[in-house]
């Protein structure tokens, strides 16, 4: 009976509606997805500049280069997600926008959402590297290849289901500045009983990318920015609808 009202109570995400809702957000907002899209290019090829460079000139500054890299570009594509979220409520955006993510508190959170992610996704990894390494033996039979390969699909399943539920920390993290592990809770709480409406939003999202590239990728102009309001709409409805 608890499930049952635990069911009816909670919110499903409708995935049309939210499609249509974000395309509607499109007009007077590409420009700003656009640029931001834009300075993300020119920050990360200064930096792959300096990391080239360093190979050449100082050779031990290349890997903490590459690390710093890609841990801007991981902010950098946050603070677009940030856009998306703002978007969805309405708030004026800027490119500057973008920038929020890089406020010291949110950084340090972020840090440490990516380390509980790791931490997370750990024991699958190593679970599936030792089943990688158990396939490459000789003389296996039928039967263990099967219950290998059966293992295999249910660690890659779990993962996918537990990326799916974490899908919004990160948003909750930029946008709430909630710490790591309450931001996760609150994804988990929020995509609860919508494990198969974001499947199927990520599914309709790559498809008309995909059909957006055909006419010479010029539907891209509207469809990039599209997926990123996408994810603000999403993640408006259910914290708004499934935390009460």
């Amino acid at each position: 009976m608890t499930k049952t009202r635990l069911m009816q109570s909670t919110y499903q995400l409708p995935v049309i509606d939210t499609l249509k809702a974000a395309w509607q957000k499109v007009a007077g907002t590409k420009l700003v997805i656009w640029a931001s899209y834009a300075l993300i290019f020119l920050i990360m090829f200064a930096l792959g500049f300096l990391s080239g460079l360093s190979e050449v000139l100082l050779p031990i500054l290349e890997v903490p280069l590459t690390i710093i890299a890609q841990f801007v570009s991981f902010l950098l594509t946050t603070g677009v997600m940030y856009i998306g979220i703002q978007r969805a409520y309405d708030t004026p955006v800027s490119y500057r926008t973008m920038f929020h993510a890089f406020q010291k508190d949110i950084v340090l959170k972020l840090i440490g959402l990516l380390i509980l992610e790791i931490l997370i996704f750990l024991p699958f990894t190593i679970v599936l590297v030792l089943l990688a390494s158990l396939q490459t033996q000789e003389n296996l039979s039928t039967l263990t290849l099967l219950s290998l390969v059966v293992l295999y699909f249910v660690l890659i399943c779990g993962m996918l289901y537990i990326s799916v539920r974490m899908f919004f920390a990160i948003g909750i993290v930029v946008a709430q500045a909630r710490g790591p592990w309450q931001a996760i809770k609150d994804s988990f709480r929020a995509t609860r009983c919508n494990f198969w409406r974001i499947i199927g939003l990520w599914i309709l999202q790559v498809l008309v990318v995909l059909v957006s590239m055909i006419p010479l990728g010029i539907g891209l102009i509207w469809s990039l920015p599209w997926i990123t309001i996408c994810y603000g709409v999403a993640y408006k409805n259910l914290l708004t609808n499934n935390m009460k």
